[in-house]
């Protein structure tokens, strides 16, 4: 249903809304965003509206910069922009900080209280150390995934990273990644690629090599399946094993990006650029306000 939800169709709702509404729109991406912007904005001066994709939230804006819409704002994750070291420069559309709103989430406090959730109260004081190392781990763990993807990218491969099994990659118990069989998993659906796999693996290595902001190459999604798959031997090695075993028996009913959401605070937010931006963009246009 969604694939028919086009950019033009969302800036007619837009439009037809404003006749109404004399408060601000923040157009993200997709659920998720809008359920982290949920907690952030200002209900009473600003609604959110979903556009189902970084391309159609850009082609939003643009169609509502065209008819000289007032008050309206677009959000999108800057993905691998950031690495490439490409800006946007729409009128009324700004790009995360970090890759993605995933990623700002984990490097905030939130991971902490979603930790302090999952382990037991007499292992409370472990959260830091836990909570560091699994920082470390997620982003050289991500880097490597993260090549693969700004390769496919680079050379209009088209892979396809839905649906992963990370353990078929990554060792759960030293952290280490599979290059071989990571470029094997998700070329495997691919028939007909112009470049064979141990070419690939060899622009991973070359990649990899490249100074840059680690977190820069990852993908929050990623991380987020990264971290399910980690976790309890990281607390295994920090807290010990009945800490470990306690928090795999929660991890198999919890949905660690939700928790990850629920923990994130506002003032965690305001210590992001992203929050600058808007602000800017607020200082731009008195008459809307979007954030508390």
């Amino acid at each position: 249903m969604r694939q028919y939800i086009t950019p033009d169709r969302i800036a007619n709702r837009i439009m037809m809304l404003l006749r109404s509404f004399r408060g601000a729109f923040l157009v993200v991406e997709g659920d998720g965003d809008a359920k982290v912007f949920r907690n952030l904005i200002n209900p009473v001066s600003c609604r959110i509206e979903i556009a189902n994709g970084k391309s159609n939230t850009i082609a939003v804006i643009q169609e509502l910069n065209t008819r000289k819409a007032q008050g309206v704002l677009g959000v999108v994750d800057s993905d691998y922009w950031l690495f490439e070291g490409q800006k946007i420069n729409i009128p009324n559309l700004i790009s995360s900080d970090q890759p993605n709103l995933e990623i700002m989430l984990i490097l905030s406090p939130a991971l902490e209280k979603t930790i302090a959730e999952l382990l037991p109260g007499d292992k409370l004081e472990h959260i830091q150390d836990i909570s560091t190392i699994i920082r470390e781990v997620l982003t050289t763990i991500g880097k490597q995934i993260g090549c693969l993807r700004i390769i496919s990218l680079r050379q209009k491969l088209s892979l396809n990273f839905k649906e992963l099994t990370f353990g078929r990659f990554v060792n759960n118990k030293t952290f280490e990644v599979d290059t071989v069989v990571l470029v094997k998993t998700v070329t495997a659906v691919h028939q007909g690629l112009r470049v064979t796999n141990d070419e690939i693996v060899e622009e991973i290595n070359k990649l990899k090599a490249v100074s840059g902001q680690a977190w820069h190459y990852c993908q929050g999604h990623d991380l987020a399946k990264i971290l399910e798959l980690i976790l309890p031997e990281v607390i295994l090695r920090v807290a010990g094993d009945g800490a470990s075993e306690f928090v795999a028996r929660k991890l198999r009913a919890k949905d660690l990006e939700h928790d990850l959401r629920l923990a994130y605070e506002r003032v965690f937010f305001t210590e992001t650029g992203l929050f600058l931006s808007i602000r800017q963009w607020e200082g731009a246009n008195p008459s809307y306000k979007i954030l508390l």
